[in-house]
């Protein structure tokens, strides 16, 4: 094992299906669904199948968009599991927060001292649950595991990569949280105790950009000690997004500013991203444009709107070169190469003025 050593929600709606009861439940795994719920009946299992005592553990489903397919999922998985398996609670949450106000809602009103978190795509290993169970139980206030990738980087989507946001350098998102911190909110466990200490998961933080960053920064601010499980590993199912969806991931920004805002010195040194070194001069090039056409100078607005296409082509080519690409998905990627600068740039702007620091 590592470690690092460093210094009233309530849900409106709410369904249980209970699969055993004990007479002290130890951990409580907790579980925040937002959007497609295919993957959640094989996380689900998964967790079934795990080698911690089935009596001594709980699964809280928590559905950020309440919906009877949701419900009819764990309530199925649930009947399979009498007399014999764990406690599976579904809780349909309503209130606002996203996925941070979902996990919040979990942990507290759950029945465990430790809290383990995962998300609806991941598949456990058996083993995933006993062992970050240990870490915390001997040692620790909070542990994270391995989060196993397929051979491609799942950690950007194929839009990402090619046609949408650069996230390590566009808006600086999860990608560079991850590689910074690992500490991430698809496999970490946490005590009761250190949980209501730090109020939980900040709600601030209303998508999964950042929100698990922010919580390993807030314990690493109370020399909290944290532990990497190696072999308390989850497999993630590869995350596909369309290009339209990645180029609204440049809007993440703001949650770059919010953490820099919250933790200026550990962003600086953990997180710290730029904008890809292309977009500026094809902003530039793109802002002259139409500049020479708003004062009728017909000329330079050919020579800027050159600059500004040949510009693109070379990022758009830069981003093919390094992904294989169907002919079909073409207009995708060029299209995002044309919007993705403005974008990026822009809601890099709003968030630096919004929260008053530098993120140029």
């Amino acid at each position: 094992m590592e470690h690092l050593q460093a210094s009233g929600l309530a849900p409106t709606t709410t369904a249980v299906a209970t699969a055993s009861t004990a007479n002290q439940m130890l951990v409580s795994v907790v579980i925040p669904v937002l959007g497609p719920r295919q993957l959640l009946q094989r996380c689900l299992h998964a967790l079934r199948r795990q080698s911690f005592d089935p009596r001594k553990f709980e699964i809280i489903v928590v559905d950020v968009e309440p919906s009877s397919a949701t419900q009819r999922v764990v309530l199925d998985i649930a009947a399979l599991t009498q007399g014999g398996g764990p406690a599976i609670h579904y809780i349909g949450y309503r209130g606002p927060g996203g996925p941070a106000a979902a996990r919040n809602c979990g942990w507290r009103i759950a029945s465990g001292e430790l809290i383990a978190f995962t998300e609806p795509d991941t598949q456990a290993h058996s083993d995933w649950l006993r062992l970050g169970f240990n870490s915390l139980y001997q040692r620790a206030e909070a542990a994270w595991g391995r989060i196993v990738k397929p051979a491609v980087d799942v950690t950007k989507t194929r839009a990402e990569r090619g046609a949408g946001v650069d996230t390590d350098n566009a808006s600086g998102g999860s990608v560079a949280a991850c590689a910074a911190t690992r500490f991430a909110a698809g496999n970490c466990f946490c005590t009761r105790e250190l949980l209501q200490a730090l109020d939980g998961f900040d709600e601030r933080f209303n998508t999964d950009w950042h929100a698990d960053t922010d919580l390993f920064f807030r314990m690493l601010g109370r020399g909290v000690l944290v532990l990497h499980v190696q072999n308390a590993w989850v497999e993630r199912v590869p995350r596909v997004a369309s290009w339209r969806a990645s180029l609204s991931q440049n809007r993440q920004i703001v949650f770059d500013a919010l953490l820099h805002e919250k933790h200026p010195m550990l962003y600086q040194r953990l997180i710290c991203t730029t904008p890809c070194s292309w977009y500026y001069p094809i902003v530039l090039a793109l802002m002259l444009t139409c500049s020479a056409l708003l004062i009728d100078a017909p000329l330079l607005a050919a020579m800027t709107g050159f600059a500004w296409l040949v510009l693109t082509l070379i990022l758009c080519g830069q981003r093919l070169a390094h992904n294989s690409w169907r002919i079909i998905d073409l207009p995708g990627v060029i299209l995002s190469s044309m919007l993705s600068p403005p974008l990026a740039l822009f809601w890099r702007a709003v968030a630096a003025m919004q929260f008053r620091v530098r993120l140029f």
